[in-house]
């Protein structure tokens, strides 16, 4: 069923755009997660209209970029797997788990094949998405993967944040309903992924957008915002100091030099620097612990690669490049997991491993 989505996303990227071929890979998605007939239907239909698939040159390098950094160097790396929380999310496909992220999950596809099959589709709709906005601020958007920092992989947020480009590629271009229509299906995929998609459209002139967004607390799946929202009257203040203790000194450097790169991203980025802003406030009164605050904080930078990106020069994307991939490995090589380990996470009997000691090493 995943290939079947890529196949309509370049379907109908040959028929009308590429920003209209990452939504079709959505919509087989979902027809997917209802009925595997129905996914296939979807895909058919969107194949049939597209007379082929498209992948031009641009788009190439774009799903190249993506697919070099997000998968083949963890491969080289030793990790068949960026990072273990692909496997995470895709083990927990729970009553509870799918009223949070009610699109994300594909019923009967076994964890492992969801973990690696879910990771490719987000890598390369990502690229996809990239390669949208980059007829709205230049070819060199689909240079966004050279500086991530943290791995790309299956999971809630990341199944959303593509739809978020996608939205802000509508905004961008005038066309509103459509705008309005990702960022509503990307709160299906996770509900905080669509507040942002919303917000990001508002950046780029949507702004009537934002009434809207408080009729996204009444759906099932915010819960979740108001389980966070609960933790901030009891905030001491004192306790942020917590988030930022770690026991590797290696951890720690990667820790500093992530920031200050990020935070340079996020100045670049033009009005797009509001989105990290206001993430950054949000997860200092909600994150609980270290392993939280970041997860929480980088999503938010994630965002703005794009627009960061196109507004360095040929050394900065190179110098950004090299630093980044830097970052980057140390992540993948404390919480990627080989093809082995993998298979014995997905088994359920693993009490201790690769992901519990690079625990202990970092947060002590």
């Amino acid at each position: 069923m995943i290939e079947l989505s890529l196949v309509s996303a370049l379907a109908a990227a040959r028929r009308w755009g590429y920003a209209e071929g990452v939504l079709a890979a959505y919509v087989t998605y979902v027809a997917a997660s209802l009925s595997p007939w129905l996914g296939a239907a979807a895909a058919g239909f969107f194949l049939a209209l597209g007379r082929g698939v498209r992948l031009d040159r641009l788009g190439a390098l774009a799903v190249g970029l993506a697919s070099a950094k997000f998968l083949l160097a963890p491969y080289v790396l030793g990790r068949a797997l960026p990072y273990y929380e692909a496997l995470f999310y895709a083990m927990r496909q729970s009553p509870l788990w799918q009223s949070y992220a009610p699109l994300t999950y594909l019923p009967g596809v076994p964890p492992l094949e969801l973990a690696f099959g879910g990771t490719l589709l987000v890598v390369v709709l990502s690229a996809l998405a990239g390669r949208a906005l980059a007829e709205v601020l230049g070819p060199r958007a689909v240079y966004w993967p050279l500086l991530a920092t943290e791995p790309l992989y299956f999971g809630h947020f990341y199944m959303s944040a593509p739809l978020a480009w996608v939205a802000v590629y509508y905004a961008a271009r005038g066309r509103p309903w459509l705008a309005l229509g990702s960022g509503a299906l990307a709160l299906g995929f996770h509900v905080y992924g669509g507040l942002l998609a919303f917000f990001s459209a508002a950046l780029w002139g949507l702004w009537w957008i934002l009434p809207l967004v408080p009729v996204a607390f009444l759906l099932p799946q915010s819960w979740v915002l108001f389980s966070y929202a609960a933790r901030v009257p009891g905030l001491d203040p004192s306790s942020a100091l917590h988030l930022f203790h770690y026991s590797a000194p290696l951890w720690l450097v990667k820790v500093v030099v992530e920031g200050v790169f990020l935070v340079l991203m996020a100045l670049m980025s033009g009005r797009m620097a509001v989105v990290p802003a206001v993430g950054l406030v949000a997860t200092l009164l909600v994150a609980r612990s270290s392993v939280e605050f970041g997860g929480l904080l980088y999503r938010h930078f994630f965002l703005v690669f794009p627009f960061a990106v196109v507004r360095l020069g040929f050394w900065g994307v190179v110098a950004a490049s090299v630093l980044s991939l830097a970052v980057f490995a140390v992540v993948v090589w404390f919480f990627g997991l080989d093809w082995g380990w993998a298979v014995a996470y997905a088994s359920g009997r693993v009490a201790w491993g690769p992901v519990e000691e690079a625990y202990r090493q970092i947060y002590g």
